[in-house]
């Protein structure tokens, strides 16, 4: 338009959310890694993760979707872990349980005879390119005071894990191996359902849930590449008493641990910056993380938490989880990625 004039010419941010420089011809736009030139729709310089992606031009945009595409760095890799523990010197008839101090958000505490956990799960996830990465699980002894048995009690994963489209599952088991005058209380089952969206380069949204056996207690959370740790969600012991893992722990476990829905604002590091909720509210990290760490695991009073539009709510207490809801993941027909 003639005689037009940018107005905000102090403000250097423009295509595609990335600083522009504006002292080379063209207006070339800094990303992270690169220049791209917006007057040929290309980068100056070869994507490093070129190697990767064969199929690709290595100085494409986005695929070379250059008025809608969004180019991703590539490095928004969280891990995901869910961790049952028994908040409890003992349980269960004299199980040596992970000690009445245990707290949501204490680290993992993984020494022979020491552990604070009863089973746990790790899924490494790059949810820039919708890819897993890596996959483990955790070893804990199991002992039993009064007769002293003691035996490693593994974790073990139920089927395959499953990533498509973002969308990760997985179904986690695990028992108490040494046995008490030949009665095994059963196992814990515990199965995580998450789907992540993006919204923008740096913000995703986090939607999902985790059922199975309520006892023993459970936390889910992520953790960044710089080791910062954002819970989902997680759930006090349905009931407190001596008798729980004997019944608690038997049959097809389908009850309603934790539920969440947000959204998660990644900094320039690729690492959690904030929490968005959907009517807007925005937590720091820290802020966020207290929520959960504040609430006792060995109350029943405090059921699981549920994060809606505008609260986290700590008595998510569903009953049982609607088979249909979950029905595409346990009779196999989960959509796999296409190629």
């Amino acid at each position: 338009m003639k005689e037009r004039t940018f107005a905000a010419q102090d403000y250097t941010y423009g295509f595609n959310g990335q600083e522009q420089d504006t002292e080379l011809l063209g207006g070339a736009v800094s990303f992270k890694y690169r220049i791209h030139d917006p007057r040929i729709g290309r980068f100056l310089s070869v994507d490093p993760l070129a190697p990767e992606y064969p199929w690709n031009s290595s100085y494409a945009f986005a695929e070379n979707r250059v008025i809608d595409g969004i180019e991703l760095e590539g490095l928004e890799v969280v891990t995901l872990s869910s961790i049952s523990f028994a908040p409890f010197e003992k349980f269960g008839g004299g199980f040596i349980g992970d000690g009445k101090d245990r707290k949501f958000g204490d680290d993992i505490i993984r020494k022979k005879g020491e552990e604070n956990f009863r089973i746990g799960a790790h899924i490494e996830i790059d949810i820039a390119n919708e890819e897993k990465k890596g996959q483990s699980l955790e070893t804990t002894t199991s002992t039993h005071g009064p007769t002293g048995e003691t035996a490693q009690s593994e974790t073990n994963f139920n089927g395959d894990v499953l990533f498509s489209n973002n969308e990760l599952w997985f179904q986690m088991q695990g028992n108490d191996d040494a046995l008490f005058f030949g009665v095994n209380p059963g196992y814990i089952d515990v199965k995580v359902a998450v789907q992540f969206k993006m919204k923008s380069r740096s913000v995703y949204q986090v939607t999902g849930q985790v059922y199975g056996d309520r006892f023993p207690a459970n936390e889910t959370y992520l953790v960044d590449a710089a080791g910062n740790k954002l819970f989902l969600g997680v759930s006090a012991v349905e009931i407190n008493n001596e008798a729980a893992p004997f019944w608690q722990l038997l049959g097809v476990a389908f009850s309603g641990i934790s539920k969440f829905d947000f959204y998660i604002h990644f900094d320039e590091d690729d690492n959690f910056k904030s929490v968005l909720l959907k009517d807007g509210t925005e937590y720091t990290i820290e802020e966020w993380n207290s929520k959960f760490e504040k609430l006792s695991p060995s109350t029943p009073t405090t059921n699981g938490t549920n994060v809606t539009e505008g609260e986290v709510q700590t008595d998510y207490d569903p009953g049982i989880i609607f088979r249909e809801v979950i029905k595409k993941y346990n009779d196999g027909k989960f959509a796999r990625k296409k190629k």
